[in-house]
């Protein structure tokens, strides 16, 4: 896994104000499906990849193989 480009271990964290809006786009280039997860945090899924949709909001989002995923905090 890859955040920006760089493995976990040399990442630099995406960091954001307290209520300030942030679009992540997820992008899953292995084989299998994967669950993204973020810690202490709900998310707005806006956009699975076929265009963006009525806002769902949830902590954990499995996304499949080779497919990105748009999500807002």
């Amino acid at each position: 896994m890859t955040v920006n480009g760089d493995s976990w271990d040399h990442h630099i964290p995406v960091v954001a104000k307290s209520g300030e809006r942030v679009e992540l786009t997820f992008v899953n280039t292995a084989i299998m499906a994967h669950p993204m997860h973020l810690h202490d945090h709900s998310f707005q899924v806006v956009n699975t990849g076929s265009g963006r949709f009525a806002v769902t909001v949830c902590d954990t989002l499995l996304v499949p193989p080779a497919a990105p995923r748009h999500r807002r905090p």
